[in-house]
Formats: structure tokens, sequence, C-alpha cells
């Protein structure tokens, strides 16, 4: 799955909603990834206004958003994450981010 930039315009059953950001959570010990999304023509309006939808959806890009160099990283990080989480229990990701807490612990002990 290749997420997409914000901005973009997402389509499915035949209504339209742009990505505002990105929201991740755990399920099941699993970690789950959504775009944060409004309507379209009218935007964020509220809160309220706001709601997700997994970025596993089947979904239609009829639009990507903007993307500058600042962003093209923030993007390509994300889906790193994105790529490695999903491919791991949150307990797995915790136990690799302990022991890698430990390796930099003894390197600036040493």
């Amino acid at each position: 799955m290749k997420l997409v930039p914000i901005g973009s315009i997402l389509g499915c059953n035949g209504k339209s909603a742009m990505v505002t950001g990105y929201h991740k959570e755990e399920k099941e010990n699993r970690f789950v990834y959504y775009y944060i999304m409004c309507g379209l023509p009218v935007g964020f309006t509220e809160l309220e206004s706001l709601f997700l939808i997994s970025v596993d959806a089947g979904f239609d890009l009829i639009f990507p958003g903007y993307m500058n160099e600042t962003g093209n990283r923030f993007l390509n990080n994300l889906q790193e994450q994105y790529d490695i989480q999903t491919r791991m229990s949150v307990s797995e990701w915790d136990a690799s981010m302990d022991e890698i807490r430990l390796i930099l612990e003894k390197i600036n002990n040493e």
C-alpha cells in the first residue's frame, strides 16, 4: 500500500473526500493506519466533519496532493514506518524498540 500525501482527493462509492492527515492506532495487537478525511467541496468546518478511512480501503486516487521536498521526506518516512509496523504485532514492535533503547544506552555509556 502506497500512502498518499495530504491534500489528495480520494473517491469511494461515488463520493469524494480530501486527506487532511494520518492516524495510527492499535487494534488487537496490530497497528492500523487511517487517513483523516474531510468532505468536499465544503472541507473542514468543525471537528465532527472529519472522518477516518483505512489506508487499505478500496478507493480511487482522484487527485494527488501537492508535494515538495519536505513533504516527500515526511511521506517516505511515514511509508517506511507503515511498511515495518504492518508486518509486526504491537508486541513485536515494542520489543524491538526496547532492544534499540538498550543498544543506544550502552553506546552512550561507553
